[in-house]
């Protein structure tokens, strides 16, 4: 039962504590055709601009709520992520999951996060590409919270470690 551990901080303090198996299930092996538009697709209006730097990085503007969010592709298709250094994987939505075409069943969610709401079941997936600008990562460790116990997906460590370097300055944040 105790497989892996993961923490994951939401910026508002909120802290999740996942427990489950390693990060097996690939996002292609689930994929369905979606049917039509997912609102939560669109961009979010607290979003910040991302614009490329001259040394080929990605730089975020801090929103006018003090949080750095940036509009990622996963698997092609776009979806607003928080951007939280101090979780440790991303974790998606699964208003976000099923945007992405993923589809999970109930025996998906083999772990569970502690949160202030109460205990929620997690789906530990494989994200097959994961990318903004010109940075691209493949094969990142994701969680997919079952429910709406997160109310946004959360750009993680699972992607960020993997940076050359992340950098904040001011009001803008530089991903290399």
């Amino acid at each position: 039962m105790l497989g892996r551990s993961i923490f994951l901080v939401m910026a508002s303090a909120v802290g999740f504590a996942i427990i489950g198996p390693s990060f097996g299930t690939s996002v292609a092996n689930v994929v369905a055709e979606r049917q039509g538009a997912d609102p939560s697709v669109r961009a979010d209006a607290r979003a910040p601009a991302q614009m490329m730097a001259s040394n080929g990085g990605i730089v975020i503007e801090r929103g006018a709520d003090s949080h750095f969010r940036a509009t990622m592709m996963v698997n092609g298709r776009p979806i607003q992520m928080l951007v939280d250094s101090g979780a440790t994987t991303v974790a998606l939505t699964a208003a976000d999951a099923r945007a992405i075409g993923l589809v999970l069943n109930d025996q998906d969610f083999t772990g569970t996060a502690q949160t202030a709401g109460g205990q929620v079941a997690v789906a530990p997936v494989m994200i097959d590409r994961l990318s903004i600008g010109g940075i691209e990562q493949r094969h990142v460790p994701a969680a997919v919270i079952q429910g709406t116990a997160l109310s946004q997906s959360l750009l993680g460590q699972s992607f960020l470690s993997r940076l050359s370097s992340l950098r904040v300055e001011g009001d803008r944040m530089t991903l290399n």
